[in-house]
C-alpha cells in the first residue's frame, strides 16, 4: 500500500503542478492536528492518505488554466473545479483499506452547501474532508503563489474564524483554533519561501472575505 502511495505522488511531481512534497505533508501534518484536537476517529490513515492525495486530479486540468498566475475566467474555473472528480476517479481502482477516494471528492464542499463538486452540506460533508478542507485553507493562504504574496498566519486564522459556520463546519474550526500554536510550529517549520505556481483561483469578479479564501481552496 505505501508503494502505491508513493507511485500517486509521484505521478503528482512528474507533472509539475505544484509543490506537492511540501504542501501536501503539511496539509496531512495540519489535518491530523485538526483531528486529533476534536478528538475524532477521522485521525486514520485515511485522512493521512487523503490529505497527501487531495490534488492528484490537477493531472487532468490543462497546464494552460493550471500555470496560470492571474485570475481564473469563469470557464477555466469550471474546469479548475473537475479536479476533484478526476482525483476520485484515479483513486477509486485503488484497493484502498480507507474511504480515500470520497475525502478526495469532496474536500471542496462547504458547510453551507456553496462548495463543490455536489453541493453537500453540514455533515453529510464526509468529517475527514471537512478536515482536509481547513487544513488546505490555511496551508495555501500562508504560501507565496505566482500571483500573490504570503498571507501572515494570523490573519489567515482570522478569515478561517470569521467563516466558521459558512466555509467551515464549526467544530473543526474549534479544533484548529485549540492546535493554533502546533499549527503555527508545523508552519514555520516547513515554511518555503519559494512561490509555487498553478494554485486555484476564483474568477476575477470574486471580492472580500471570499476572495482571500479563493487564493486556497475552491
Amino acid at each position: 500500500m505505501q508503494g502505491s502511495i508513493a507511485w500517486l505522488v509521484s505521478l503528482m511531481a512528474d507533472k509539475g503542478q505544484r509543490r506537492y512534497g511540501l504542501h501536501d505533508v503539511t496539509q496531512s501534518q495540519h489535518a491530523l492536528q485538526s483531528a486529533m484536537f476534536a478528538e475524532r476517529s477521522a485521525a486514520t490513515p485515511a485522512l493521512i492518505t487523503a490529505a497527501l492525495l487531495h490534488d492528484i486530479g490537477k493531472m487532468g486540468v490543462p497546464d494552460y488554466v493550471l500555470l496560470k498566475p492571474g485570475a481564473l475566467t469563469t470557464d477555466e474555473f469550471e474546469k479548475m473545479k473537475r479536479h476533484v472528480v478526476i482525483g476520485s476517479e484515479i483513486l477509486a481502482p485503488v484497493t484502498f483499506p480507507w474511504p480515500v477516494a470520497g475525502i478526495v471528492r469532496h474536500h471542496h464542499e462547504r458547510w453551507d452547501g456553496s462548495g463543490y463538486p455536489t453541493g453537500l452540506r453540514r455533515e453529510a460533508i464526509p468529517l475527514a474532508a471537512r478536515i482536509v478542507a481547513l487544513a488546505d485553507v490555511f496551508d495555501a493562504l500562508t504560501s507565496a503563489r505566482v500571483y500573490k504574496s504570503a498571507t501572515p498566519p494570523e490573519d489567515a486564522r482570522a478569515l478561517i474564524v470569521e467563516q466558521s459556520g459558512q466555509h467551515f463546519d464549526p467544530a473543526v474550526v474549534a479544533a484548529f483554533e485549540s492546535a493554533y500554536e502546533e499549527f503555527l510550529w508545523l508552519h514555520a517549520a516547513l515554511a518555503e519561501p519559494t512561490a509555487e505556481p498553478g494554485f486555484e483561483r476564483l474568477p476575477s469578479q470574486t471580492s472580500g472575505v471570499k476572495h482571500k479564501l479563493a487564493c486556497s481552496v475552491r
